[in-house]
């Protein structure tokens, strides 16, 4: 969260609203000189942009930094690129192969121990068995916010909101 610099109302001199939203790219933290602590880092992998796009923003409120991926080509790469700490998988039938992704996650020595947790849709409850036997938390869309954040929390040895660094 960064500060927002702002003239006052009445008087003209600036005011400083803290906690607000970055400016300019700058966290609070780096504006007060103060070394950032290192966020978990969760992929989102999805094609539905609603989707990433509000779990992103669950997961950055709640003190995760995200990636997104919209399809298994990207999510695959990223999972290369970056140090991630747990993907959050979108597994919609129709669009994203997710228990492809998985396996090929699970076979990479560099990503074998990666917490997944996979959403899947509604009338796709046979993928449960294929993902828990890859070693991965599935749970069937919609899902609580609260229940996705708590079972990322517990696969990453968070034991409560606030304990990856950010309060």
């Amino acid at each position: 969260m960064g500060a927002i610099f702002e003239k006052g109302h009445h008087d003209g001199r600036e005011k400083l609203f803290w906690p607000a939203p970055s400016i300019q790219g700058l966290e609070a933290d780096q504006v007060a000189g103060v070394s950032p602590m290192k966020k978990p880092l969760v992929l989102i992998c999805s094609q539905d942009a609603e989707f990433y796009l509000l779990y992103s923003h669950i997961l950055e409120v709640d003190g995760f930094s995200s990636e997104t991926a919209d399809g298994a080509k990207a999510a695959l790469a990223l999972a290369e690129q970056r140090e991630l700490q747990a993907v959050v998988l979108d597994c919609d039938p129709a669009s994203i192969n997710g228990s492809a992704i998985c396996a090929h996650l699970k076979r990479e020595p560099r990503t074998t121990d990666l917490p997944i947790i996979a959403l899947i849709a509604p009338g796709a409850e046979h993928q449960h068995l294929d993902l828990l036997k890859a070693g991965v938390e599935s749970f069937v869309r919609p899902v609580a916010p609260a229940k996705l954040l708590d079972c990322l929390r517990a696969r990453l040895g968070l034991t409560k909101r606030g304990s990856n660094g950010v309060e």
